[in-house]
């Protein structure tokens, strides 16, 4: 029995010494070091990109919030600026300080929530770009933060003489479907100062007046067939059975175009712009579906 346990002991410390001290052995031990420092690398990536992906979705749940409360609390309370085709299309207007922020809504259009998917998918490199006369070039801009892909855009704006061109970089949020038949996009300068940085040339900085966009909205929700006493029709043959008759669409700007313009031209050029945003849409997404 001792010479049984003398042999394992020194076993023991043979493996022991081998382990510590043979150099194809140490090499080992330096790779375990390297991998726990890469590991450690990894779990303080994986709580940035948590972190980043948190702060990313935070912004977007404020703006979708101030979009929805605009709406659903203040929209009613609003001064009237533009109304057309028997109230179906109004455009009302407020200030915050100096920053006008300007709401329009088409209470209905015949067209399916659903139609507008695709132009909210392309909408700042199809519709932006071919709509609007203002819109000299939308450019796209991508950047990578932490394991998330954030959509931008670079949109230079032609303005009449005297004043100078401006241009506007800020994110776009998409979300389709966030209600059944319901769509929205969003834009917004909010935490845009790394786009900025790696965008906003020397060359323009001489050349354009930087604007700002607080915050602008599109909103498309269904609109549903009602029966003589005002309620929802439904289809028995669907699961889902509302019957959807078009749409209504709800569109915010709030910005600053920047420069010294005076409030009286804003409040005559901020619902126009938005009437005829609204209008363009619609123009746009009938031809679409034609």
């Amino acid at each position: 029995m001792r010479v049984t346990q003398l042999t394992t002991t020194i076993c023991f410390h043979l493996i022991i010494n081998i382990t510590l001290f043979h150099p194809s052995l140490q090499i080992s031990r330096e790779n375990l070091k390297t991998n726990s420092h890469i590991t450690g690398n990894k779990c303080r990536d994986d709580r940035s990109n948590n972190n980043n992906n948190e702060r990313v979705d935070n912004i977007f749940k404020a703006l979708e919030q101030k979009v929805v409360d605009l709406f659903d609390t203040e929209y009613d309370r609003l001064k009237l600026s533009i109304s057309k085709e028997n109230g179906n299309l109004e455009v009302r207007s407020k200030f915050e300080g100096d920053t006008m922020i300007s709401l329009g809504v088409i209470k209905k259009c015949d067209l399916h929530p659903n139609k507008f998917k695709e132009i909210l998918e392309n909408f700042s490199s199809d519709f932006m770009a071919n709509s609007d006369p203002m819109v000299n070039r939308v450019i796209p801009l991508e950047e990578r933060q932490g394991n998330i892909n954030r959509k931008g855009l670079k949109v230079l704006l032609r303005f009449p003489s005297p004043f100078s061109d401006r241009i506007m970089i800020h994110w776009e949020y998409l979300k389709l479907n966030r209600a059944k038949d319901e769509h929205m996009i969003l834009f917004s300068q909010q935490d845009n100062q790394e786009l900025l940085k790696k965008h906003f040339t020397p060359y323009e900085q001489e050349n354009y007046e930087l604007g700002q966009l607080f915050l602008s909205a599109c909103w498309i929700k269904p609109v549903y067939a009602r029966d003589q006493n005002g309620n929802e029709k439904k289809d028995d043959n669907k699961h889902d059975n509302e019957v959807v008759v078009g749409s209504t669409i709800r569109y915010i700007f709030s910005g600053d175009v920047g420069g010294n313009i005076p409030r009286w031209i804003q409040n005559s050029a901020g619902p126009k712009t938005t009437h005829d945003s609204l209008r363009g849409l619609i123009e746009y997404a009938n031809n679409k579906t034609k």
